[in-house]
């Protein structure tokens, strides 16, 4: 998806305009009507969605599994992406009652800023994001749950330029 920033003008003042845009993408019409992006006419964006297993009406773009479980009775539907997982320990500990879901966020950001650091799949995985494509991230939990991938998703976006947050449900 790709946004033709002179398309926009003729809807209105350009400060107007940067109010309605998403975060990322008005930084760059300022920047663009400031002339330090130079001749570029249009700004592409890979959307990130999330979503449960069981409600494939709402998958966008190819459909991502970063639970540690694949949902019985289902069909394979999607790719895998097991260095996204939380630890087995912390879903054990969160699962018990141990910590509560705001300390599984932390610790599980914690879990991919380290896995990020260093080389292997998830920096490698990251680094491609850009050319993938809109995408959903799925697990379980039902739309408006407390689930991991709604603590992916903007964790994911901090670090793809050029990837924005569609629906987190």
């Amino acid at each position: 998806m790709a946004v033709a920033l002179s398309s926009l003008a003729r809807f209105g003042r350009r400060d107007r305009i940067k109010d309605w845009l998403p975060g990322k993408l008005a930084r760059h019409y300022e920047s663009f009507h400031q002339g330090s992006l130079g001749s570029l006419r249009q700004i592409p964006w890979l959307m990130l969605y999330t979503a449960s297993f069981y409600a494939p009406q709402h998958w966008e773009g190819k459909p991502y599994r970063v639970s540690r479980q694949h949902p019985r009775g289902r069909p394979t539907q999607w790719e895998v992406l097991p260095f996204l997982y939380p630890a087995l320990d912390l879903l054990r500990a969160y699962r018990s009652g141990k910590i509560d879901f705001a300390e599984l966020s932390r610790e599980y950001v914690l879990g991919l800023e380290e896995g990020c650091s260093r080389a292997g799949q998830l920096r490698s995985w990251v680094e491609t994001v850009p050319d993938m494509g809109d995408f959903t991230l799925l697990c379980f939990e039902p739309a408006g749950q407390p689930c991991h991938r709604r603590v992916l998703a903007p964790w994911l976006v901090e670090r793809v330029p050029g990837l924005a947050l569609g629906n987190l449900r």
